[in-house]
């Protein structure tokens, strides 16, 4: 994952229409991507389009939220290290042998294969479109809400029967907000093992304390395997699961990619949502972003605080520190990209040219003035709704009162005879996780100050986004008195039992009525606080469902404008499988700078071979010195169009073979989610070369090297 894109944000931005190599651009608009690329790639063909188009289809999977691919017909895996890094941690710390510290991870047979808990391969089998069942069911008469509610009465026993029918897992899928539904059959793979890992201090080679700088020297890659029960269907782990047989899978070329060459992307981009508009785009990065920041950098200063001279707490909260650090740098980058860039300035432009269309017509005016003026009350109307809400999930780093809310919540859920099985599984599921990390990263005195900043920042908001229930509990009416809520906070966290672990666990099954007539302070606050949720949560709900009905209608806008001027149009990311033709080829970061496409052998050993490194980097180098490996490429650029889930995705040249996989997008590239830069925008991929060739270097990776020689 690209980690200068950490930073949760709801509104995204785009260009007016395709450039050369932005897109992503669905399986089914092959014929289109096709007759898109012919124009502006002299060497494409429809031919060769439709033929990798059909070997993704038959190859490419899903890594949890990552993309990879088939590399062998025994279930074999190719995706991205650092997407399931910390699962391959934790999975070897429960395993009898681990991971040898400064060596990678070769299982020299089957049996000698890592189980990893938390990964699953998801390989989709077919693609349903169910536009025309679900939208003759949604009456137009319907409201906002009642449509909404239909859809998910709709769904559910929609997915239902098809799972009963293919035994297959089951997702819906909306397209252009909603303009199109498909649902998407897909084999899960829950028993999922390791194969082959570099050692991680190579995974993350020349990023340095920046993920997404250029050159890097990174060997992000695994090879992984999946296995199903004797009927060929997902199964839990178990010893008589057999491996996945694979109809198709991707060979690697041994020649790999030189600068200019087209390549294609194949892989899963999980979301955007390129086609907001320059006031929503403005007030996201020039109000929610630089708060969401304030914030960040706020909990920051209070666990350092507490943390500086006491070893045990720093201990405690290193993993807290770590991961705001990182964010606060992230989204520093992010806003500084954005001031950089003339984002805003395009979008007005491309607005201006909509508008001038839209009023050269009667008609044109009759059907789409009040569709682009209603997206952008509604778009005002969330930025409201989210200035507040950004402020009340900042409440979340206050780890207390945040269980004690989750545990009631649960409660709820339970006693809810309406509640299904997924919702109940998914509070669980996080309940577990906020009482294992409170087990392992809690310390009331830096809770209690966290909780004193959040009512701070609160109170600064205007009366109308103010929740009485709150106000009246920390007496904030008449404002922010400091020692009062310090008072308030330090009462209520001594009348508490949930730093206890008993106790919390002693909640996960206590009814509604326990929870209404406890005495526990923490509790009680939760229970009280109750009705404001409800309340803020059907604010979001009717906001969520206006939208959803006004964004369809305002994606038409915008086709019928491309459809009219010849542009091309492509849907935004939804977590199913596009295509993106690119270039391998460096870019300009600043004046008097250019970076070249490819690092090499020789530049990882003139970076880091006069500087203290990992064992494991250390004996790659020396196998490095040789000079026939000088020129050896490590990873290389390309100018595809990528976002958050591409990691992972493989790299095809116009045989079909895997010339390399996408790791993340260059720095200059941070706000890529949100906008394509033809000059900027840069992938980062490893080359097959340096794969094969760490292959071979590997005495333990030779039954993996002879089963990847079968494929080829």
């Amino acid at each position: 994952m690209n980690l200068c894109r950490m930073a949760s944000v709801a509104l995204l931005l785009c260009c007016l229409s395709a450039t050369a190599n932005e897109g992503f651009w669905q399986t089914a608009q092959q014929t289109e991507l096709a007759t898109h690329l012919a124009n502006n790639h002299a060497n494409t063909k429809a031919d060769i389009i439709n033929k990798l188009t059909q070997l993704s289809l038959a190859t490419a999977v899903k890594v949890n939220n990552c993309s990879g691919a088939l590399v062998a017909k025994h279930g074999l895996v190719l995706t991205s290290n650092n997407c399931i890094a910390d699962k391959i941690a934790q999975s070897a710390a429960l395993s009898v042998e681990g991971l040898v510290a400064n060596d990678n991870f070769a299982a020299i047979d089957a049996n000698k294969e890592l189980p990893l808990q938390g990964v699953k391969i998801t390989i989709p089998q077919q693609v349903d479109d169910v536009t025309l069942v679900i939208k003759r069911q949604l009456d137009s008469q319907l409201t906002p809400q009642q449509r909404l509610i239909k859809l998910q009465q709709l769904t559910e026993p929609l997915l239902q029967q098809c799972e009963l029918q293919t035994k297959l897992r089951c997702q819906l899928h909306t397209v252009d907000g909603g303009l199109q539904y498909k649902i998407v059959k897909s084999l899960e793979i829950q028993d999922v093992r390791l194969v082959y890992a570099p050692n991680a201090a190579l995974a993350q080679l020349g990023q340095k304390a920046d993920a997404n700088a250029w050159p890097q020297y990174s060997a992000d890659y695994v090879f992984l395997r999946g296995y199903v029960d004797l009927k060929g269907q997902t199964a839990d782990f178990s010893l008589q699961n057999v491996p996945h047989q694979a109809e198709s899978f991707l060979a690697f070329s041994t020649q790999g990619v030189s600068e200019h060459d087209d390549v294609l992307v194949a892989g899963f981009p999980m979301y955007s949502q390129r086609y907001q508009t320059a006031a929503a785009v403005s007030l996201q990065f020039e109000q929610l972003e630089p708060l969401q920041l304030q914030y960040h950098q706020q909990a920051l200063g209070i666990i350092q605080k507490h943390t500086t001279s006491n070893s045990r707490l720093a201990e405690t909260y290193q993993h807290q520190l770590y991961w705001l650090a990182k964010i606060i740098t992230q989204e520093q980058k992010q806003l500084a990209r954005f001031g950089h860039s003339s984002v805003i300035k395009n979008k007005l432009s491309q607005e201006a040219k909509l508008a001038t269309w839209i009023n050269g017509s009667l008609v044109r005016r009759q059907l789409y003035t009040q569709v682009v003026q209603r997206v952008t009350e509604l778009n005002q109307q969330q930025y409201q709704q989210s200035r507040r809400d950004l402020t009340l999930e900042n409440f979340n780093y206050v780890q207390l009162p945040s269980l004690a809310q989750q545990l009631y919540h649960y409660a709820l859920l339970r006693q809810d005879q309406t509640s299904n099985s997924t919702a109940l599984k998914q509070a669980k599921h996080e309940l577990t996780q906020s009482m294992q990390h409170i087990a392992e990263h809690f310390d009331s005195r830096v809770d209690q100050s966290l909780a004193l900043q959040f009512l701070a920042e609160y109170a600064k908001l205007p009366p109308e986004h103010r929740l009485a229930d709150l106000d009246h509990y920390f007496a904030l009416k008449d404002g922010f008195n400091v020692e009062i809520v310090r008072h308030k906070l330090e009462a209520i966290y001594r009348g508490s039992k949930l730093s206890d672990k008993a106790q919390r666990e002693a909640w996960l099954t206590a009814n509604v009525e326990q929870f209404v007539q406890s005495q526990d302070t923490l509790i009680s606050f939760a229970v009280a606080m109750q009705k404001s949720h409800e309340k803020i949560q059907q604010q979001r709900q009717l906001l969520e469902a206006e939208l959803a009905q006004a964004w369809p209608a305002y994606i038409e806008v915008w086709q019928a404008f491309n459809d009219a001027n010849n542009l091309d149009f492509y849907a935004d990311a939804n977590g199913t499988l596009r295509l993106n033709v690119a270039q391998v080829k460096g870019y300009q970061p600043r004046d008097a700078v250019w970076y070249q496409p490819f690092s090499s052998a020789k530049g990882l050993i003139d970076n880091f071979g006069r500087t203290e490194a990992a064992p494991a980097v250390n004996k790659l180098m020396q196998q490095l010195q040789q000079t026939e490996y000088q020129s050896l490429p490590i990873n290389f650029l390309t100018n595809a169009d990528i976002t958050s889930g591409h990691a992972g995705a493989v790299t095809l040249n116009w045989q079909g073979n895997i010339v390399g996989i996408v790791i993340d997008g260059a720095c200059e590239t941070v706000i890529s989610d949100w906008h394509y830069d033809e000059q900027h925008s840069r992938a980062i991929h490893v080359d097959s070369r340096y794969i094969l060739w760490q292959l071979q270097q590997d005495k333990a990776a030779k039954t993996l090297l002879t089963e990847l020689s079968r494929a080829n």
